[in-house]
């Protein structure tokens, strides 16, 4: 299965994912409101805080020793669910003992009673730590159809269980919540089963393996922990500003807008273990710089249709009540596409080991976006933090072009610019996607593994 074959495996998948989740997304605004979707939307935001700064990103660390043969699978499995049940019992441990002060500062604006829901969340936490375990062990063997498979089937049954606690036994906000713990819970059954398990050869407590995957996951953790920041820290001010409505809103927006970011995410899943493992500088970096241009040729199409698309969309799936979203998300999709382009140059300096660029070239756009949605946002709310993390996002992509070309020499700025045969790779590509459908859950050949 080739490089290129795998990544259109992982996009079509996220096609399917987002038509699902638009689906279960306007049952749940329609069944619940915008004020109750608000509720839901900042629930989610604490799993998106744990996944940002209590997993210390050892899974994503284990692709890269994996890669280069330095451990055996069986002691880095071993560790890394140690280590994360270890670091999300204690985000749950601390929020459990600040319960009212988080609840305060993060439900502040609502008088809805959210302790039941955040204590079903909390329990998702490790549970989903163990989750994106398996989702980079599937990864480090570039075993695409085992990864589809693990997120399909927790999108596909958290879908289903939604559809039945709403519309069965109406069961709103908790009805929510089960069905996302019950999608987690299937996904890891699948991961688990799919995986090929190999016998743990050293200690219980195997300090190599241990340390080497928390120094360079720590690398990895500081840059994943600042663009998380990057990506929601207007949306976190919302939250402190705005109404629940409002949350619901700019979430919406943000959703539509970076579902762009899933293209060149497909290209990513599967070109991290190729950089960990090339041998020469200068292929990667020129599988980087192609990468890079068939981004620009796929997003930018790409983006012109979703603006003329979504106030459409919006109306026919969400409805009147629902079109304060569409202001945002035109200020968002600008930035939106310039990060998800040079998106493919932050998977190369993490694939070739310098995961620390990715935390410095966001430090003065994350700045600049907290600056600039702390005095726009009680003023003009979403549109003003639309406005903070478009121009972070461009300014991030702007750091991350300069800094791969100071890393590779001027003469690698030309090898950024669109070709002729860019675009017939993507036409090619396009009709192939089109061509017919993809079988998901067969099991995966072992031939053709080192294609390009």
């Amino acid at each position: 299965m080739t490089l290129a074959s795998k990544s259109l495996s992982v996009l079509q998948r996220e096609f399917i994912l987002f038509f699902v989740n638009i689906v279960t997304a306007v049952v749940v605004a329609n069944t619940l409101g915008p004020h109750v979707y608000g509720i839901w939307v900042i629930l989610n935001l604490i799993l998106s805080y744990a996944d940002a700064f209590a997993r210390t990103k050892v899974d994503n660390a284990a692709v890269f020793y994996l890669g280069r043969g330095l451990h055996q699978i069986g002691d880095i499995v071993y560790a890394l669910h140690g280590i994360a049940l270890l670091t999300s019992g204690l985000f749950c441990a601390i929020y459990l003992v600040g319960f009212d002060i988080f609840n305060d500062f993060i439900f502040g604006t609502s008088s809805f009673d959210v302790s039941f829901y955040v204590i079903l969340i909390l329990s998702i936490v490790p549970i989903s730590f163990i989750n994106m375990n398996y989702q980079y062990l599937h990864i480090s063997r570039e075993d695409a159809t085992s990864l589809n498979a693990m997120i399909l089937t927790r999108v596909f049954v958290s879908a289903v269980a939604l559809l039945v606690f709403l519309l069965i036994f109406d069961l709103r906000l908790a009805g929510v919540v089960f069905a996302t713990l019950a999608g987690f819970l299937a996904s890891v059954a699948t991961g688990a089963m799919r995986f090929r398990h190999e016998r743990r050869t050293g200690p219980r407590f195997n300090a190599p393996v241990i340390r080497d995957l928390v120094n360079y996951g720590f690398r990895l953790y500081l840059g994943v922990a600042v663009s998380h920041l990057n990506s929601y820290s207007a949306q976190t001010i919302v939250v402190a500003f705005c109404s629940p409505a409002q949350v619901a809103f700019f979430a919406i927006a943000q959703q539509f807008a970076q579902f762009l970011l899933k293209i060149t995410d497909s290209m990513g899943v599967f070109l991290f273990p190729r950089f960990a493992r090339e041998a020469s500088a200068a292929d990667a970096t020129a599988v980087a710089a192609r990468a890079f241009r068939i981004a620009c040729v796929i997003l930018l199409p790409s983006a012109m249709a979703a603006a003329i698309m979504i106030r459409p969309a919006l109306l026919a799936l969400y409805g009147t009540a629902y079109l304060p979203v569409l202001l945002p998300f035109y200020i968002l999709l600008p930035g939106v596409v310039a990060s998800a382009i040079a998106g493919t140059l932050l998977i190369y300096f993490q694939g070739v080991g310098r995961a620390d660029i990715v935390a410095k070239a966001a430090i003065v756009p994350l700045t600049l976006q907290v600056l600039m949605a702390l005095v726009l946002v009680p003023s003009i709310q979403t549109v003003g933090a639309a406005i903070a993390l478009s121009g972070s996002l461009f300014v991030t992509a702007l750091v991350h072009i300069t800094m791969f070309v100071r890393m590779n020499g001027v003469a690698y700025l030309r090898q950024l610019i669109v070709r002729p045969e860019d675009i017939q790779v993507v036409a090619a590509f396009a009709r192939t996607t089109l061509r017919g459908p993809i079988s998901f859950f067969k099991r995966p050949t072992t031939q053709g593994n080192r294609g390009g």
